[in-house]
């Protein structure tokens, strides 16, 4: 909080108590009037070091050298003194024990000093302990408890006390959203009876509900009132002020305006304190994605800064903004290059602050890098030493969300319901438990609990409106996995949910879930599907984001409708319409996939050029480039030849995970031109061993096939249809390889010695494919299996025994391939009864 947790400087007390007659005390009590508590404890230390003090003088000195040193910064020894057996039993070393467990992160621990605390009515800090255990509260995350302790300060005579806990109030109402509740507070202070010293503060909340209802303009020249008068004004509340500027200018528009504002915040020496430090780098952050070079150079700037968060902030914000460059990069090398440099600083950045209170912080955000990546081992182990830091519980909380994230991603679904479980019982915030509990259902909904209890008990149970919102969200979600998983109650969920939360910000979804759900059925339900789209278009009313979504599923009820040619016309239709939208280059990629079944190979590139020019980061626009290169290939002629072999090389280039199927489709269309060598160099470069991304294992059998090809082609030295017929081997002798892509090999094996005239090696290539027949369907719904390459292989042994005059073993090779099931089988059968009359191959003669 901005207006501060510890008591106000008043606070420091003086008696006599004997104590008149040592100097180092009246200075020491003078120096924390004057907000110079590092002096005092100077002073103080060297006084409790006199002999000469003794008794109750001694024990008011610890007590003053208490309060000086949690002013100071310094819990640890603060937290030391109080507990020192002379002080422990004295109300006043108990409240300035809290206050340095407070410091020290130890939030449970405080809280329950200050409820003991509250129970004295008479200690003379009573009313200071409400604010602390309020500012306890709020640093806890139970906003409303620290209202509730708050609300009986607010009196219409209750003085300074009075308008302090009003606009403590205010402060926390705008921190969990409430700032209608924030305005009516503030409009019952009376700003002519306001004194003097609380106008700045009074103004500076002013501003920030103002900001909070949508008043940019009049938030922002609130805030340059704050700054403007500097002389008049603590700095603690100047700096916030010009961080609120800056988020009024950004609110209104004006990030040009923004952006020095912002600068000339994290330039002020000394730095700026740790409450506005932090969220002002959020704002830097959040303004420099994607990455600036004037931002750049800014940060690069603060990392020599001497103030020491100030530079752990800025290698932050670095870090932060390699990872945003990586994920915006146009190509792969750049993007890997940005995020390898995003992980180095992450890494480093913790070892650099051994002793920093930003250690644990730093340790989140580098669990966040690696969750992101879907990394879990680094991220759990990261997080391992994250609690063995004892972080305050705003930390610990954010460190299970993100564990459960990582458990999440990686399918750990068990895990990651525990994890968010933990959050949600942990947390005090109702936005964050709320979605944590959502969360966790959904992990055990994933895991296979169809009805999470546990999960559902936290969102179904309460009575406050973010869990109502959260467990009726989970049910739509419910419904939803149900669908996917073709489960029937699907339907009744959704529909339930439709019927019942008519006014759910979600009630749209629920309908165009419905709309889905009727089209993907087999067969789509048609007229249901356009009745449930027909109302989520209403339920749309102008909301553009959902137009766009009914306007797209309509494209696929109308292929469903009509066919293929009505999907090319709702298509060209929609992105007319929606030039930009999300789902863009998903419609092209089915347009185009459409085009290229239907050998309509010219529509079918320009679509798949359109989608990779018009969407670059697509995770479809290489896989798109590659089917345009495919499709100027089928278009045929030179010119198209050469332009597949263009597009081809655009998909290398990029580095990505097509790069070497389209060096292999190169080397396929070298070899279908005669240009063996060229096709070899290529097929060589993919099956180097240092060929960088590693080569998948299909483009590498089909690489190695091809090279066996080559390499046993007519006109090759002995030496190299050696070590061709050893690829082929090599691939055949694979355990991982399919058994249709085994039966190919040695097929194309058979054709290659067909053409070396190895006839007898040839038939038993065939033969060996010959020797593993499809099996028979074990139930008449049961797909046929795969035979092509096993009917090819024996109608290619059978030309080879007639063609050696063996008619008798040319008849015997079709009646296995009769007895194979299928279409197939029964030609080979026919045909095996005319060969028996072609030859003259009689019973007897047998």
């Amino acid at each position: 909080m901005i207006l501060g947790l510890l008591p106000l400087w008043a606070g420091a007390q003086t008696t006599d108590n004997g104590l008149s007659k040592f100097p180092d005390y009246k200075l020491a009590a003078n120096a924390l009037r004057d907000r110079l508590p590092e002096v005092a404890v100077v002073k103080l230390n060297r006084l409790l070091a006199n002999p000469a003090l003794k008794d109750q003088p001694r024990i008011s000195v610890q007590l003053l050298l208490a309060e000086a040193l949690i002013r100071a910064g310094q819990p640890a020894e603060a937290r030391t003194l109080t507990e020192s057996p002379e002080l422990k039993p004295l109300p006043e070393a108990l409240f300035w024990h809290a206050q340095a467990l407070g410091q020290l992160g130890e939030w449970r621990a405080a809280e329950q000093d200050f409820e003991t605390l509250a129970r004295m009515p008479e200690f003379k800090y009573s009313v200071e302990t409400v604010f602390c255990q309020a500012g306890m509260q709020a640093a806890l995350g139970d906003a409303p408890r620290a209202l509730r302790l708050l609300a009986p300060l607010i009196t219409p005579s209750g003085g300074d006390q009075a308008i302090r806990a009003r606009l403590w109030s205010v402060e926390l109402l705008l921190s969990i959203g409430r700032a209608p509740e924030a305005a009516e507070l503030l409009a019952g202070q009376n700003t002519t009876a306001t004194p003097a010293n609380w106008e700045a503060q009074l103004r500076y909340l002013r501003g920030r509900t103002a900001l909070a209802q949508g008043d940019a303009a009049g938030a922002e020249s609130l805030f340059a009132l704050i700054t403007e008068g500097a002389g008049r004004t603590p700095a603690r509340l100047r700096q916030a002020a010009m961080l609120g500027r800056v988020r009024a200018l950004r609110a209104a528009g004006r990030s040009l305006e923004a952006l020095p504002a912002l600068r000339q915040l994290l330039s002020l020496s000394p730095a700026p304190v740790p409450e506005v430090l932090a969220p002002a780098f959020r704002e830097l952050e959040s303004m420099n994605n994607p990455p600036a070079k004037e931002i750049q150079a800014f940060l690069a700037t603060l990392t020599a800064s001497p103030d020491p968060q100030m530079k752990a902030r800025a290698r932050f914000a670095l870090a932060a903004a390699h990872e945003a460059a990586g994920e915006l990069a146009e190509n792969s090398a750049e993007a890997t290059r940005e995020i390898k440099e995003a992980e180095s600083a992450w890494a480093a950045i913790p070892k650099e602050l051994p002793d920093s209170p930003l250690l644990a912080e730093a340790l989140l955000r580098q669990a966040q890098f690696y969750t992101t990546r879907q990394r879990r081992q680094e991220a759990v182990s990261v997080l391992k030493k994250l609690r063995a830091l004892s972080p305050g519980p705003a930390l610990l909380t954010w460190a299970g969300w993100v564990a459960g994230q990582a458990e999440y991603d990686a399918r750990n679904y068990r895990r990651a319901s525990q994890n968010f479980r933990e959050t949600a019982r942990q947390s005090l915030d109702p936005a964050l438990r709320a979605a944590a509990a959502y969360n966790a259902a959904v992990a055990e909904l994933q895991s296979g609990g169809g009805e999470p209890a546990r999960e559902l008990a936290i969102l179904d149970t309460s009575p406050l409106a973010e869990f109502r919102m959260a467990g009726a969200e989970f049910h739509l979600e419910r419904a939803l996995y149900l669908a996917s998983k073709g489960r029937e109650e699907a339907m009744d969920g959704l529909k339930a949910f439709v019927d019942n939360l008519p006014d759910h910000a979600r009630y749209f979804d629920a309908l165009l879930a419905l709309a889905e759900l009727n089209l993907q059925a087999d067969p789509p339900r048609l007229p249901e599907a356009e009745r449930w789209l027909a109302q989520a278009r209403a339920a749309a009313g102008t909301n553009a984001a959902r137009l766009e979504r009914t306007d797209l599923l309509e494209v696929y009820v109308a292929e469903a409708k009509s066919g293929p040619d009505a999907l090319a016309a709702q298509a060209e239709k929609f992105l007319e319409t929606w030039p930009l939208s999300a789902g863009r280059s998903d419609l092209r990629m089915k347009v185009a996939e459409m085009y290229f079944l239907r050998q309509q190979y010219s529509a079918a590139r320009e679509q798949f050029e359109a989608l990779a020019k018009d969407d670059p980061r697509s995770p479809l626009a290489e896989a798109a480039v590659f089917w345009a290169g495919k499709a100027a290939l089928s278009a045929l002629g030179p010119a198209n030849f050469d332009q597949a072999v263009g597009l081809w090389e655009q998909v290398f280039q990029h580095n990505g995970p097509l790069k070497w199927q389209a060096r292999l489709q190169e080397a396929l269309l070298n070899q279908r031109l005669l240009k063996g060598d060229a096709a070899l160099q290529l097929v060589n470069e993919i099956l180097a061993p240092n060929a960088q991304p590693p080569v998948d294992q299909t483009t590498r059998w089909q690489a190695l096939s091809v090279r066996a090809e080559l390499m046993t082609a007519p006109g090759r030295e002995p030496a190299e249809i050696r070590d061709g017929l050893a690829a082929f081997d090599e691939l055949t002798s694979d355990s991982k390889l399919p058994a249709g892509w085994k039966q190919q090999t040695l097929f194309r094996k058979g054709v290659c010695l067909e053409a070396l005239k190895h006839t007898a090696e040839a038939l038993e290539a065939y033969y060996d494919i010959l020797s593993d027949p499809p099996a028979v369907p074990a139930l008449p719904t049961d797909p046929p299996p795969e035979d092509v390459w096993f009917h090819r292989a024996g109608y290619k042994a059978r030309r080879l025994l007639e063609n050696a005059g063996k008619y008798e073993e040319a008849v015997e090779i079709m009646k296995k391939l009769a007895k194979a099931p299928g279409p197939r089988g029964r030609a080979a059968a026919d045909l095996v009864n005319k060969l028996l009359l072609q030859y003259k191959i009689w019973p007897d003669s047998r």
